[in-house]
């Protein structure tokens, strides 16, 4: 049963990966924030293709293949992210995460959150976290050497280790070695937990890490902006906001 946000002060912002994405996700979002509609926009142009309509529309057949999949997940979950901080700035609030997280793929929209990365096509992954993704991680650390990195301007933990990413190199070495290691996603979160961090918001379609986080901890505060209950376009979510400390 999923429980009221109590008090916080600390946020951590958490990404979801691969496995989280359903036809129609996003399309509330579209209408309800100009911020978002103009990631969809942007998106939709960069890669030449009408992400945003799959998004909404499928085919989920279409929607399913990897290399639609892990770009729609990016996309969605930086819409919701400038959605909020639209919704912040029309309160004269600023969003300020204390530290940040992304679960799989994920780790990339953290680093471009975190200000460590900028949009790039992305080589897509399919056997992901196993020896049999190294010459796919070969790839990508060629893929990354194109594009510099710059140092992050938040706090972000990595998956690998649980450990805090503290300069650009190592957000990068964070990126080209998840494909071949295992997710310790309960190792970040409870690091994430020693930083301070009370309050962690799912950014992204869906609520898996949402439900991940409350099984490792069922008594911390969780809330995932897509949710229709309590997330970002529901009338509940002033509450999430007025429990601050």
């Amino acid at each position: 049963m999923q429980r009221d946000v109590g008090h916080w002060r600390r946020i951590a912002l958490i990404f979801p990966g691969q496995g989280s994405h359903s036809v129609g996700m996003g399309e509330r979002l579209y209408h309800a924030s100009r911020a978002a509609r103009e990631v969809f926009r942007r998106a939709d142009e960069v890669l030449e293709t009408k992400l945003s309509k799959l998004c909404f529309e499928g085919p989920a057949d279409e929607l399913e293949r990897t290399i639609n999949q892990q770009p729609a997940t990016f996309v969605i979950s930086i819409a919701w992210l400038e959605a909020l901080k639209e919704r912040w700035a029309a309160i004269d609030r600023k969003l300020q995460p204390h530290v940040m997280a992304g679960h799989s793929m994920g780790e990339f929209t953290a680093a471009q959150a975190a200000g460590a990365r900028k949009v790039v096509r992305l080589p897509i992954t399919i056997a992901s976290h196993s020896p049999l993704m190294q010459r796919a991680s070969e790839t990508m650390s060629g893929w990354l050497d194109h594009f510099p990195p710059r140092e992050p301007q938040a706090t972000v933990v990595g998956n690998i280790n649980g450990d805090v990413l503290r300069s650009k190199h190592e957000v990068d070495a964070e990126l080209r070695d998840q494909l071949t290691s295992v997710v310790r996603w309960q190792r970040g979160v409870e690091r994430m937990q020693e930083l301070g961090a009370d309050l962690f918001v799912e950014v992204g379609p869906g609520n898996v890490l949402t439900k991940l986080v409350r099984r490792i901890d069922p008594t911390t505060n969780v809330v995932s902006l897509s949710d229709d209950r309590s997330g970002l376009l529901s009338e509940r979510f002033s509450a999430v906001e007025s429990a601050t400390r």
